[in-house]
Order: C-alpha cells, then sequence, then structure tokens
C-alpha cells in the first residue's frame, strides 16, 4: 500500500499517508515469497479449495524482488525505519498434534536485508503478532521501535520547520532591502 500511495499526489488521502509514514514494523512478512503461499495459491484449483485471492501476491516472483528494492531504497535514504519480526517456531497447521509442523515464512524471506529484525524463539505463525503481555519481547520491541520512530520524526520535523522558517526569514530581508533600495533611487 505505501509503494503505492507513494506514487500519488501528496496532496491525496493516500499521498499524505506516504509521505507522514517514518517506520514499518512487520510480522513474518514474506519479502521474497513464501512457499506455503505458493502451494495454497496452487490449491485454488481443487474442488472446495478457496484460498484468499491475496495469496497470489505472496508468492515469490519479480513483484516482490520489486516491493523489496523500493522499500530498501526508501530505507537507505533514512526516509524509512523498519523493524521485522521473524517467527521462531513452526506452525502447528491442522492443530493436530500428529501433523507436521511448518515454518510458514522463513527467516530467509522473513528479513528483507535491511534494518532491525528479530526472531521471536517461542513464537509461531500464527502467535507471533500475539503478544501474551506488554513484557513480552514483541510487546517491548515494538514499543520501543514506535517511540523512536517517533522521537525521530518529531526531531526532523523540527529541523525542518526551522530551516524553512530560516529560508522565510532570509526572502523576507531580502525583500525589504530590495524594496528599500527601490525607495532611495
Amino acid at each position: 500500500m505505501l509503494a503505492q500511495a507513494l506514487e500519488e499526489p501528496s496532496t491525496s488521502r493516500r499521498g499524505r499517508l506516504a509521505t507522514s509514514t517514518c517506520a514499518l514494523a512487520f510480522y513474518a512478512t514474506p519479502h521474497f515469497g513464501s512457499g506455503m503461499a505458493a502451494l495454497g495459491w496452487k490449491l485454488r484449483h481443487l474442488p472446495g479449495a478457496s484460498p484468499a485471492p491475496s495469496i497470489h501476491h505472496l508468492s515469490p516472483g519479480p513483484h516482490l524482488a520489486a516491493l523489496n528494492a523500493r522499500l530498501a531504497s526508501l530505507h537507505d535514504s533514512g526516509r524509512v525505519a523498519v523493524l521485522s519480526f521473524c517467527e521462531g517456531l513452526a506452525t502447528n497447521l491442522a492443530g493436530l498434534d500428529f501433523m507436521p509442523r511448518i515454518l510458514i515464512v522463513p527467516f530467509e524471506s522473513g528479513y528483507p536485508g535491511f534494518g532491525e529484525v528479530h526472531v521471536l524463539r517461542g513464537e509461531d505463525h500464527i502467535t507471533l503478532c500475539k503478544p501474551a503481555s506488554r513484557e513480552a519481547p514483541g510487546y517491548r520491541l515494538l514499543l520501543e521501535f514506535v517511540r523512536a520512530s517517533v522521537e525521530r520524526a518529531a526531531e526532523e520535523g523540527a529541523a525542518d520547520a526551522a530551516a524553512q522558517a530560516h529560508d522565510r526569514a532570509a526572502k523576507e530581508r531580502a525583500a525589504a532591502a530590495a524594496e528599500a533600495a527601490a525607495a532611495s533611487s
């Protein structure tokens, strides 16, 4: 969504969202795709199977490489801070103990290659984004990240505002000097 919003004018609703975004947090996000998503998309041909259409976008492919390159560019320019959480346990999809557990988004896809990354050892794909308490590592790390990102954005905003005020004052002084020169001649 952010990549699409960056293509819109900064005066549009989505454009304003893009310009005000200073940080992104990802929970077991398959930046380079997920084999499980690809399998889920292929299962759509089976009678009774109806995977969500969005699964197709999570399958490995050039669309994800391009999206990740765009995100890397935003991060590398200092425009957006990135925090990624990766699952530390394989997930039991069927809820049956005798079924194999599967790592839905492996570290190689869950970590985009830049930004801060944490593997939450005691969490699977389902529990990763549901901290058990405010003391849970996933909660604490996200809270620290949000606070630091907001503080950084406020500092940059204050610096930008000061620079804009300085520029306005310089223009006003130049205009006043030009008026005074024109009045004296």
